[in-house]
């Protein structure tokens, strides 16, 4: 985190891999964030692997945050295969 752009602190991860068994719980990554256009809600993109699959299988998740620091998934499922 950064409010300068020169000197930045280091934060927890905005998200972590997803239970086992869920299709997120190998890896994460290609995240794209966007501001809902309605609500105050920015709305967190990602792709996830899962352990089952051996990361061969990609799908797109969604998680939600009111101040980009703090994110939770919107469902436990992906949101696209």
């Amino acid at each position: 985190v950064s409010e300068d752009g020169f000197r930045w602190q280091a934060v927890d991860d905005a998200l972590h891999t997803g239970r086992a068994g869920r299709f997120d719980d190998d890896m994460l990554w290609t995240m794209h964030v966007v501001r809902h256009p309605k609500q105050s809600l920015f709305h967190m993109y990602y792709t996830g692997c899962s352990r089952k699959e051996h990361g061969q299988i990609q799908r797109i998740g969604l998680a939600v945050s009111e101040d980009l620091m703090h994110w939770e998934r919107f469902s436990e499922q992906p949101v696209l295969e």
